[in-house]
């Protein structure tokens, strides 16, 4: 994930201004409406109660970890990029207590009045506490891990045994036809790392036996695409007619 790392190193301030401008407005956004529906559906599936200790792995722009804040008084974060923790620090969930630190442990003991605690970690080397979560989440982060299998294997590592992780993954063979088509520019080598996220998809029957070498058993599923085609017209033509 060091391409990921990077590119958010260096646009994280524009990055997070982006996502919170579309969080604002009121017109309709396309791009903003489907994050969202994502982002809704994680946490519904999350299923996270008052007393849950709850950590994103990924957390980017923090706007997930300000929705989780309503359900559970102290959340937790990570993200391979630590330009990415600051911007959440310092502008999403900067009327938050927030602290960012090397050792979740550590600082839970020693900010007992932090609302929020971050820590700079990327999920194919994860560094956390065992038995210690019980919810974690990724939204929209595993489709740019290079080794699903490995990444998976070390969230199951530290899962308590009746914890959940709730994560989306990009199909290969989604109807936008965008994995296929990104993935021939890779092929051909038209997919340049030093200028764009390199991203990576999988397939149903992949990830199912990701899953299962893992030692995880899949309670839920869900598929996301066009369900949304219907109430996405609906809100594009009500936007054009006002």
């Amino acid at each position: 994930m060091e391409n990921a790392k990077e590119y958010y190193d260096k646009t994280s301030r524009e990055y997070v201004q982006k996502w919170q401008d579309m969080d604002r407005q009121s017109t309709f956004n396309a791009s903003f409406y489907f994050r969202k529906k994502i982002m809704e559906t994680v946490l519904e599936m999350a299923r996270v109660e008052k007393n849950d200790r709850v950590v994103e792995l990924g957390c980017g722009t923090g706007l997930v970890l300000r929705e989780l804040l309503k359900k559970t008084g102290r959340v937790f974060g990570t993200d391979i990029s630590p330009e990415m923790l600051k911007r959440v620090q310092d502008s999403t969930l900067k009327d938050k207590k927030v602290v960012i630190a090397e050792n979740f442990l550590e600082a839970d003991a020693r900010h007992r009045d932090a609302e929020v605690l971050l820590m700079p970690n990327g999920i194919s080397k994860l560094d956390l506490p065992k038995n210690y979560f019980d919810k974690m989440l990724s939204v929209e982060v595993l489709r740019y891990v290079d080794d699903l299998e490995n990444a998976l294997c070390n969230v199951a590592a530290v899962m308590k045994m009746d914890s959940r992780y709730i994560f989306t993954i990009t199909n290969f063979w989604s109807s936008s036809l965008f994995p296929v088509k990104f993935s021939i520019r890779k092929i051909l080598g038209l997919v340049k790392p030093q200028k764009e996220l390199l991203q990576y998809f999988v397939t149903e029957r992949s990830i199912r036996r990701y899953l299962k070498n893992a030692g995880l058993e899949v309670v839920e599923f869900r598929k996301m695409g066009l369900l949304f085609a219907k109430p996405l017209i609906k809100k594009f033509i009500k936007n054009q007619a006002a």
